[in-house]
């Protein structure tokens, strides 16, 4: 709490401002119009917004709190952050509607707790993969989401949370939550797998919670004729993802045991969400 009103300190002394004009926000997104996007033009210096010289430093110090325990945040200043270079008017506004967010959010904290009774061997690790299609404009890249937390029966403690665009343009939403769900498997899941089975000194179970039920699909058979591009344009290989969750014997082709697994989630329960497009309820 106290860095988050020390960010907050920092925004009013490097542009002058008041506390009196933080107003109380609910959610941290101002709509970015694709006239607001437009890249400032350098010939004429009253384009670029008035906080372009110190944008980059209250967004870099307010992304250390937001990595570690402020994960709200993360997709407000990952939109703002890819406009560094491009700094408009319109981002002046959007920052402050951010700094006001902060503000009337000081007292929410992330939380998670072990409950009693629960051992090593209880535990599961939980992995969240979503996408937003075309979401970040005028650029129509999508972005991933990840949010993973060990599991238990009275255990639900998050320890990582992913916001970050995809590479290359997807034409689909299964494209881009496939690129999420690999984003998720590669990043947070099997690292962490490789740990956990140290520390429990067992095969730990990772379950990846997609929403997507054309994804699942196409994992679970790992053929889809019209995805034929990903390899070439995604650098994703869907035999990858189905030989990790859905494995079989390479002679009598039945399934194997695996250590992980793929369930469906309805949209409203996808924690990762938040982590790909703008809320608009605090709830």
């Amino acid at each position: 709490r106290d860095f988050m009103k020390s960010c907050v300190k920092s925004y009013l002394e490097v542009t002058g401002s008041t506390e009196k004009s933080l107003r109380h926000v609910e959610t941290p997104f101002l709509v970015m119009p694709g006239g607001g996007d437009t890249p400032p033009d350098p010939e004429r210096p009253g384009d670029y917004g008035e906080l372009s010289e110190v944008a980059c430093s209250v967004l870099m110090k307010l992304l250390y709190a937001a990595r570690l325990a402020r994960w709200d945040l993360l997709r407000a200043i990952g939109i703002l952050s890819s406009r560094i270079t491009k700094w408009t008017p319109f981002c002046d506004k959007a920052l402050h509607r951010l700094m006001c967010y902060v503000n009337s959010s000081v007292d929410q904290t992330l939380t998670g707790y072990v409950g009693q009774g629960d051992t090593l061997d209880d535990i599961a690790l939980h992995v969240y993969a979503d996408a937003d299609l075309a979401g970040d404009r005028p650029s129509y890249k999508s972005t991933a989401g990840s949010f993973a937390m060990i599991a238990g029966p009275n255990t639900e403690f998050p320890f990582a949370a992913r916001s970050k665009n995809i590479a290359g343009t997807c034409s689909s939403t299964p494209e881009a939550e496939m690129a999420s769900a690999n984003m998720a498997y590669k990043a947070i899941g099997a690292p962490t797998l490789d740990l956990l089975d140290q520390i429990c000194g067992r095969k730990v179970q990772m379950t990846m919670f997609e929403d997507n039920t054309a994804t699942i699909q196409i994992i679970k058979t790992g053929k889809n004729p019209t995805m034929r591009h990903l390899l070439r344009h995604q650098g994703i290989n869907i035999r990858v993802l189905h030989e990790t969750f859905y494995p079989r014997d390479p002679i009598t082709c039945e399934p194997l045991e695996s250590q992980c697994h793929m369930e469906y989630v309805i949209s409203a329960l996808q924690r990762a969400d938040i982590f790909t497009k703008a809320f608009r309820d605090a709830v």
